[in-house]
């Protein structure tokens, strides 16, 4: 996992994985369920949600996360 950023002002984690179903990533979600959150899905959507120029970012430097969604990636606030 990589911390990247801040939306909100909590901390964004970026998640690879090859597998976001398997039992690991499964169990690490369910212990952190009550105080955090996972955004998986489209990574094309995440990256129009986050912003991907100055003018249409959320927050200010966000946009350079959307950069970095590819492949099996997710974040983790």
């Amino acid at each position: 996992m990589l911390s990247v950023g801040f939306v909100y002002g909590s901390p964004v984690t970026l998640s690879k994985t090859k597998n976001m179903r398997n039992l690991k990533f499964k169990e690490f979600r369910e212990q952190l369920k009550s105080s955090s959150r996972f955004f998986l899905g489209s990574n094309k959507v995440m990256k129009i949600a986050l912003g991907r120029s100055a003018a249409d970012e959320i927050r200010p430097g966000i946009r350079k996360v959307s950069k970095l969604l590819h492949g099996n990636t997710g974040l983790f606030q």
